[in-house]
C-alpha cells in the first residue's frame, strides 16, 4: 500500500472551505503550485484552490450543460457519460501528477464543485495510488445564503436548496467504512476555537502539527474579517423548509457518516426535496438571464473604464512631453500661466 495521502475538502460554497484548506498546511500537507489567486471582496486571503482541478470541474460541468450553481443533481447517467468521454482518465492522471510532485507525499485540495460531482470523484479517487481522507465543511445554511446573496445576488430560496443539494450528495456514495477517514469541521467553531479543530484533525488522521505554521494560522491568518455573516437559525424556521432545517440539525449534531447516509436516503427528505423541482427549473432559467444581463453591464463598464484610462494616459503623455514644458516656459516669459488642464480642453 502506498504511503501517499490525499486530503479532500468537501462542502458547499461559502462554507469556510478556503480557511479549512489553509489549515491543512499546518500539517505540511501540500496544496499544489498552481493556486487560484486571492480576490478582493470575496476571498482576500486566498481560495487555496488548485486551478487545474478547478478547470477540470468547470469543463465537466459545462459538458453536462450544468454549472456550480445549477439546482440539478448529477445523475448516474451523467457520471457514466463523463467516464465514457475520457474525463475519468483525465482526473486520475491529474491526481497522480499532483501527489507525485508533493515532496511530503501528502496532497490536499478543495473545490466545492468536487462535492457536487462527488459521484464522479469518488470513482477517480478510488483509482489513485494513495490513501484518501475527507474533511467536510459544515456551516449554518442561513450564513451561506447571506454570503451568496451578497456575492452573487442569489435568492434565499435558491441558495438554501443549493446548500442542501451540495451537502447531501457525498452521502449517497460514502460507505460505513469511510468513518475512519472522514471528519466534520464546523466553520463557526473553527473561527471561535481553531486549536480544538486542529487537534481534532491531528488525532483523527494521525498527523503532526507544524507549530510555527500553527501560530501563524491561528494568530494571523484567521481573523474576524473572514466571517462576514453570523446569523442564528433560531426564529427563522418559518422562512426555511422544515426538511432543510431537519437535515442541518442532523448534520450539525451528528459526527457519524453512517447516520448521515441513512438520513440522506430517507424517502421523506427526497420526496419533499423533489416538490421543489419545478421551482428549481424556473430559478435556474431566471438566474442565468439575470447573470447574463449583469455580465453585459460589466463588459460595458469595463469598456468605458478602459476608454477613460486611455484618455487619461494620453493626457499624461502630453503633460510630460518636451513640447508642453517648452510652451509652459514661453508662457511664463510672456507673463501668462498655462494650467495643466488647458491641454485637456
Amino acid at each position: 500500500m502506498s504511503h501517499n495521502k490525499i486530503f479532500v475538502i468537501l462542502g458547499m460554497h461559502r462554507s469556510g472551505t478556503s480557511a479549512i484548506a489553509r489549515a491543512l498546511k499546518v500539517f505540511d500537507i501540500e496544496l499544489g503550485q498552481n493556486l487560484m489567486p486571492a480576490f478582493e471582496g470575496v476571498n482576500e486571503k486566498g481560495f487555496w484552490e488548485d486551478l487545474d482541478i478547478y478547470k477540470l470541474n468547470e469543463e465537466m460541468l459545462s459538458f453536462l450543460d450544468c454549472s456550480w450553481d445549477s439546482l440539478k443533481n448529477i445523475t448516474e447517467l451523467d457520471i457514466q457519460s463523463l467516464v465514457d468521454h475520457g474525463y475519468l482518465d483525465k482526473a486520475v492522471e491529474l491526481l497522480q501528477e499532483k501527489i507525485s510532485k508533493s515532496i511530503s507525499g501528502k496532497f490536499g485540495f478543495k473545490d466545492p464543485r468536487v462535492t457536487k460531482l462527488f459521484g464522479f470523484w469518488n470513482i477517480a479517487l478510488s483509482q489513485v495510488d494513495a490513501s484518501i481522507y475527507y474533511v467536510f465543511a459544515v456551516r449554518n445554511p442561513i450564513n451561506v445564503s447571506e454570503s451568496l446573496r451578497k456575492r452573487d445576488f442569489m435568492s434565499k430560496e435558491k441558495s438554501l436548496h443549493l446548500w442542501l443539494e451540495y451537502v447531501k450528495t457525498p452521502f449517497f456514495y460514502l460507505k460505513e467504512e469511510n468513518e475512519n477517514n472522514f471528519i466534520f469541521v464546523d466553520y463557526e467553531l473553527l473561527m471561535s476555537n481553531p486549536l480544538a479543530i486542529i487537534n481534532d484533525i491531528e488525532v483523527k488522521f494521525n498527523l503532526i502539527k507544524n507549530e510555527s505554521d500553527l501560530n501563524y494560522y491561528t494568530n494571523h491568518f484567521l481573523s474576524k474579517d473572514l466571517k462576514h455573516h453570523d446569523m442564528d437559525m433560531k426564529g427563522l424556521s418559518e422562512f426555511i423548509p422544515s426538511y432543510l432545517l431537519d437535515y442541518y440539525s442532523h448534520l450539525n449534531n451528528n459526527n457519524k457518516v453512517v447516520d448521515l447516509i441513512k438520513k440522506t436516503e430517507e424517502s421523506e427528505l427526497n420526496s419533499a426535496y423533489k416538490e421543489y423541482y419545478p421551482f428549481f427549473d424556473y430559478s435556474n432559467e431566471n438566474y442565468r438571464e439575470d447573470v447574463s444581463k449583469f455580465d453585459d453591464l460589466r463588459i460595458e463598464y469595463e469598456n468605458l473604464k478602459n476608454k477613460a484610462d486611455l484618455i487619461a494616459s494620453e493626457n499624461k503623455l502630453i503633460k510630460n512631453s518636451r513640447t508642453f514644458r517648452l510652451v509652459r516656459f514661453i508662457s511664463k516669459v510672456l507673463g501668462r500661466e498655462i494650467a495643466e488642464n488647458d491641454f485637456d480642453r
